[in-house]
């Protein structure tokens, strides 16, 4: 059975470093994020995360001053596995729908990726 790792950026205060503070930026999170999705193949979300996610990276791939753009492409690229309890979605590319059990479905992938 593949392996599922869980990836989550917080803040805890909601604090954004790219908005003024001098000493502190978003690089070195860029860097490990490149890194992290170097090994993946999915990206497993629910649907109101998927709803903003995935189109904003997929115009972050697009856009050449962004920082993050190599991150986005790989994210961008990645087949994304959508939890949700209705299959009325946006057809995102790279995406599918998943209605069922969320455990069974999440063990049903960790096995389709082991193969």
């Amino acid at each position: 059975m593949a392996k599922l790792k869980l990836q989550m950026q917080i803040t805890i205060d909601g604090f954004n470093p790219e908005g003024g503070d001098e000493n502190t930026s978003w690089d070195e999170e860029r860097d490990y994020s490149y890194e992290l999705l170097n090994g993946a193949d999915t990206i497993v979300l629910g649907s109101k995360t998927a709803a903003e996610f995935i189109p904003y990276w997929d115009k972050a791939a697009e856009d050449a001053d962004n920082s993050w753009q190599e991150v986005a492409r790989q994210i961008s690229q990645l087949r994304k596995v959508v939890f949700s309890g209705s299959t009325d979605h946006p057809r995102w590319r790279n995406s599918t729908i998943e209605t069922g059990d969320l455990a069974n479905g999440i063990n049903r992938l960790k096995e389709q990726m082991a193969q």
